[in-house]
C-alpha cells in the first residue's frame, strides 16, 4: 500500500477536508498505534516507540498522519497498515487443511495435558480442541472455507 493509496482511502473519511475531521482521523490513527504497542497514554507511546512527545501532539493538532511512526509501529508490532491507518481489520481466510492442522496442533498440546490428568478422555480432547480452534478463528475473524484442491484429494 502506497502513501497515495492511503491518502485516497483516507479522503472518504473526511471528504470535506475539514480540519476537525483530519484531526479526529489522525487522533484515531495514534490511538490505534497505542493499542498496537499495548500502552494507554501518549507518554507511554512516546517512550516505547521512541517518538518525541511533541511530535505526537503536532501530528494530531496539524491533522498530519505520522507515516514514519506508523511504519515503525507496523514493523515493531506486526499490525497491518490497513488497521493502523484506517481501522480496518484484515480479512483472513484459512482453508480447511490449515484449519485441521491448527486443530491437530491444539489436540497434541491437550494430549500432553492428559499425562498430567488435566483431561479425562480422548473424546473430550477432540471436543475441546474443536471449540478452542473455533474460538480462535472467531477472535481472528477468520473464515474457514473448503479448498477445492483438498476436497479432490479426499473424494
Amino acid at each position: 500500500m502506497t502513501k497515495d493509496n492511503i491518502e485516497d482511502k483516507a479522503t472518504r473519511y473526511f471528504p470535506s477536508d475539514a480540519p476537525l475531521d483530519r484531526k479526529e482521523f489522525v487522533k484515531a490513527v495514534v490511538i490505534r498505534m497505542r493499542e498496537a504497542y499495548n500502552v494507554k497514554t501518549y507518554a507511554e507511546l512516546s517512550e516505547i516507540a521512541h517518538i518525541d512527545k511533541g511530535s505526537i501532539a503536532n501530528s494530531i493538532s496539524g491533522g498530519r498522519i505520522p507515516f514514519k511512526h506508523v511504519a515503525n509501529c507496523h514493523a515493531d508490532t506486526g499490525y497491518s497498515y490497513d488497521y493502523l491507518l484506517l481501522g480496518e481489520k484484515p480479512n483472513v481466510m484459512i482453508d480447511t487443511d490449515v484449519s485441521q492442522k491448527i486443530k491437530q496442533m491444539i489436540s497434541g498440546k491437550l494430549i500432553d495435558s492428559l499425562e498430567w490428568d488435566l483431561m479425562s478422555s480422548g473424546e473430550g480432547i477432540d471436543i475441546l480442541s474443536d471449540r478452542i480452534a473455533k474460538a480462535a478463528f472467531e477472535i481472528m475473524e477468520c473464515k474457514v472455507f473448503e479448498n477445492p484442491a483438498s476436497s479432490k484429494k479426499t473424494g
